[in-house]
Parts: C-alpha cells; structure tokens; sequence
C-alpha cells in the first residue's frame, strides 16, 4: 500500500477515534441510555480496502473495551455492543439500559447467531476470551454483533 496513503489514512483513524472516545466518556457518566451509540467511520472510508476495514472494526472495539470498562465500574445496569456492517459507515458502538422511554432492556438480538465461523481478519483482532461475537444480516449482507463474553448485561 502506497505510504502516504497509509499515514494519510492513519491520521484519519487517529481523529476519528478521539471524537468517538469523547462520546464513550460523555456516556460513561450518563445515569440511563436508550440505544445510544457512535459510529467510528461517519464517512465510510473503511470501505475502500482491507486494510482500512480492519482499522474501523478496531476502532470500534477498542471503543468497546473502554465503554465496558467504565459501565463495570459505574456498576450500572447496561449493555454495551459493537455491530460492524458491510458498509463501515454504519459500523457503530452501543450502549443501552433501562430508561424513561421504556425501550426494550436487555435489546436480544433478534436475528444474531452467536459463536459462528466469522472471517479472518475479524478473528484475528477479536479477543475470544472477552468478546462473543454474533452473526446476523443487513441489508441482506452479513453483520457481526460483538458484545463482551459472559453476562449480557451489567447487573448493575
């Protein structure tokens, strides 16, 4: 891959994930979340190669790693997920719980099947020993739900 494309691209995962780990740390002192989420590639620029998808979906999960942790601190009653998408641009990071507006908690998953042969390259950056991840569709193309292994939800 062409090197100035590279740091160019790199730079551009560097900014976008500080903007997103603002949000994280606005919602980590929130009392109640109702499908709140970010996503870490607004533009879609993950979509343009491997290399670039494999950086949101990273992104994304780090993102994830510092939201679980923060809401495990808090010991609120929440849930916390990645859904990565065909097109990154939908890739997003979310947290919900119960709420005022009554919404659904814990959200199920309706159409996700867990513990199922992912690609590679999601394999390769998914820790099995904290994260399950999920298969469902969207927009008739695979979609992958990671969430952390073990409880759904923060007991809280």
């Amino acid at each position: 891959m062409d090197r100035r494309y590279r740091k160019k691209m790199d730079a551009y995962w560097s900014r976008e994930e500080r903007k997103a780990a603002l949000r994280v740390e606005d919602w980590a002192r929130s009392e109640w979340f109702n499908y709140s989420h970010t996503h870490p590639d607004w533009w879609g620029k993950g979509n343009r190669s491997i290399e670039d998808r494999v950086s949101a979906a990273k992104i994304a999960i780090r993102l994830l790693g510092r939201l679980d942790e923060a809401l495990r601190e808090r010991e609120l009653k929440t849930q916390c997920w990645v859904m990565l998408c065909a097109d990154t641009a939908y890739d997003a990071v979310f947290v919900h719980s119960p709420n005022p507006y009554e919404s659904v908690f814990p959200y199920v998953f309706p159409d996700a099947r867990w513990d199922q042969d992912v690609p590679e390259w999601l394999e390769r950056i998914v820790s099995a020993e904290q994260y399950v991840i999920g298969v469902g569709v969207r927009e008739d193309k695979p979609c992958y739900f990671i969430r952390p292994r073990g409880e759904a939800s923060h007991q809280g």
